[in-house]
């Protein structure tokens, strides 16, 4: 007796087509949703060479042989150098202010001290964790220059005044110094900026790798120790004397 064929076995049937590997469409393939952008890959490249080299010494021939991107990509998203650097600036600072707008959230409830320690702790790691944003403001902002006057607008003055509002009430407890943050900040940035200038100095030195996960909490740790010591008022004896 003749037996028809299985439809798991009749490779022409109808469900048989439905299990057939379909054919690839053509074109790219899409990106995964963990795979950086070619924007995002173009900026953390222009960020390393502007900052190893300054905006004038930086070509974007360069850049798009470190983000691995052909020029004309480049010039795709960015039409110039400068729109390059600025844009660079824009992606690396805007996460710093967002982390310290959310610190009031962090310093409520805490001590005037610990309030403090906090703020300075999270300015210290951010230098530190971030070295090519710090060479590029201290180049720049100390120079006449477009930029160096983009900065200031943009960065330096928009920083002092949210230092100013998270501090005041910190200052405002008596049980920190009173400072001009106009002394203070100055004296933090360089602090921070020395130890990113000086980082292939003092590994070679004093053995002292900064860009290790331990090596840069140590420095942040004792840094924010001296500044605390200085600003920290002894408490005062409240209690009766016999």
């Amino acid at each position: 007796m003749f037996k028809a064929p299985s439809k798991k076995a009749d490779s022409t049937g109808k469900d048989a087509g439905k299990s057939a590997t379909k054919p690839r469409k053509r074109g790219r393939p899409a990106r995964s949703s963990q795979e950086p952008s070619a924007p995002d890959t173009i900026l953390k490249a222009a960020l390393e060479e502007f900052a190893l080299n300054g905006f004038d010494g930086t070509n974007l021939s360069d850049i798009a042989a470190r983000a691995g991107v052909a020029k004309p990509l480049l010039h795709y998203h960015f039409q110039s150098k400068d729109e390059l650097w600025r844009a660079t600036m824009r992606a690396s600072l805007k996460a710093r202010f967002n982390e310290f707008e959310n610190a009031y959230l962090e310093v409520k409830g805490l001590d005037p001290v610990s309030a403090l320690r906090l703020l300075l702790r999270k300015y210290a790691l951010f230098c530190l964790r971030n070295p090519h944003v710090a060479r590029i403001i201290v180049f720049e902002s100390s120079r006449q220059t477009e930029r160096g006057e983009w900065l200031r607008e943009n960065y330096i003055q928009p920083s002092y005044a949210l230092a100013e509002r998270l501090t005041k009430p910190i200052f405002a407890s008596g049980r920190i110094r009173k400072v001009k943050l106009g002394h203070l900040l100055p004296m933090l940035n360089g602090a921070m900026h020395a130890f990113v200038a000086d980082l292939r100095h003092l590994k070679d030195r004093y053995g002292l790798d900064l860009e290790s996960r331990k090596g840069l909490q140590e420095a942040v740790d004792e840094t924010v120790d001296i500044f605390i010591d200085g600003l920290v008022l002894p408490e005062r004896d409240t209690g009766h004397r016999s």
